[in-house]
């Protein structure tokens, strides 16, 4: 009788894999300023990616809460590394991938640079924009840039042909001056760096007042009719720089005086033609800052048609039994 026979079952191997992930060595990585830095990660393991995890450290530069893994490719990753905002140089940095189980690959290390990139200026400052009016070449105030790029050199322009910017010192032009009853004037500032990346800013200049004498007195009217008392001989006017000034007006013959802005005989003072064909005379306007205004005028004194005032006789006597005899009769006026 034959014995029974038990099946054997095939022999089960398991291998459990220990080793570390591999990471490919990296080599030297370059970007410019502000861009990102695609970091290749070449990985093998037998176990999915997906249970890879990546350590890097850098030592400066990079923002490094920013970073980023794809890994959409397989066992060919990437990490994508942001520079820190407008900064340029190069760092050390290092990369390790770990696996599940926590087994570490080789660190990779290598050098990244950051290649500097020329920024425009960002801002343009003026301290200092008030000038006070009729200064002639007067400093009003200094620029200065705020650039990204530091110790990057600028050029100054300004767009106001009445303006200039000697080193950094805005002033007006030789012979220049300012209008405070003209506003105040807006002006561009641009400063333009080493790389010709330029900021323009506009200012306000603010003009301030400065009292300005009076400019011109003028009299509508020279002249006058002769024996008329009180009479107005024209109306005054006088202009001033300063709108809304007041002024003061005096004359400085006494037979004349101004009222309002007529000037005009004081009562009961006429002028003879025959006497006094002219007159010169001066109107002097006075602002409430005593500047002020003279002004020379002639006045002509018209002759007026004057009835005779008195009649005499040559003789009042003569001889009697006369035949021939001639009288001379004189008018008298005044």
């Amino acid at each position: 009788m034959a014995g029974n026979t038990t099946p054997q079952s095939p022999a089960l191997t398991i291998t459990i894999d220990t080793g570390a992930p591999t990471l490919a060595a990296i080599g030297n990585i370059v970007t410019n300023e502000d861009v990102t830095a695609d970091i290749p990660l070449a990985l093998s393991d037998i176990q999915p990616p997906a249970n890879l995890c990546i350590v890097s450290q850098f030592s400066s530069l990079i923002n490094t809460p920013a970073i980023t893994i794809d890994t959409s490719g397989g066992y060919n990753w990437v990490l994508h590394a942001p520079p820190l905002a407008n900064q340029s140089g190069s760092t050390n940095a290092t990369i390790t991938a770990y696996d599940i189980a926590g087994n570490a690959s080789t660190p990779r290390g290598f050098n990244l640079f950051v290649q500097a990139v020329n920024d425009a200026p960002t801002a343009v400052n003026l301290t200092g924009s008030t000038v006070a009016e009729n200064s002639v070449a007067a400093t009003i105030g200094t620029v200065s840039v705020t650039d990204v790029d530091v110790g990057d050199t600028h050029t100054w322009s300004v767009d106001d042909a009445r303006f200039e910017i000697v080193g950094t010192t805005l002033k007006l032009k030789a012979g220049q001056t300012l209008d405070f009853e003209a506003g105040n004037p807006t002006i561009n500032i641009t400063a333009t760096d080493s790389g010709n990346l330029s900021k323009t800013q506009s200012f306000v200049i603010t003009v301030t007042n400065v009292n300005e004498a009076p400019t011109s007195v003028g009299l509508s009217n020279q002249s006058v009719s002769e024996n008329a008392a009180g009479a107005a001989v024209g109306n005054i006017t006088a202009v001033d720089p300063d709108i809304g000034d007041t002024l003061t007006l005096t004359v400085n013959d006494s037979r004349f005086e101004i009222a309002g802005t007529t000037l005009k005989l004081k009562p009961g003072i006429s002028l003879d033609a025959e006497a006094t064909p002219t007159i010169n005379l001066s109107i002097t306007a006075t602002d409430l800052g005593t500047l002020s205004k003279t002004q020379a005028f002639t006045i002509t004194v018209i002759n007026v048609n004057e009835a005779p005032t008195d009649i005499s006789l040559s003789s009042t006597s003569f001889a009697e039994n006369l035949t021939n005899f001639a009288l001379s009769l004189q008018l008298h006026r005044q």
